[in-house]
């Protein structure tokens, strides 16, 4: 859902295969390295959402930063 709102389009099958690899790779190693997802959690003012993994939260906001960096992605009115 979040592709096709920033693209206003649906994903292709090697884009998808690209996020999710880029997930597992960031799961990867915020499992292995808790301390890095709790550095993510450190910023803003806002407290993290206990009810969500701090890992697998720290791994789709990798995701979230791939898509908003790209030139495609649509981020003005």
């Amino acid at each position: 859902h979040c592709y096709s709102l920033l693209f206003a389009r649906p994903p292709q099958i090697r884009e998808v295969e690209l996020l999710e690899s880029t997930w597992q790779t960031a799961y990867e190693r915020y499992a292995a390295n808790p301390r890095d997802a709790e550095a993510l959690f450190d910023v803003g003012e806002s407290p993290r959402d206990e009810r969500f993994e701090m890992v697998e939260v720290a791994a789709w906001t990798v995701v979230v930063q791939v898509l908003l960096n790209t030139d495609e992605a649509i981020t003005r009115p």
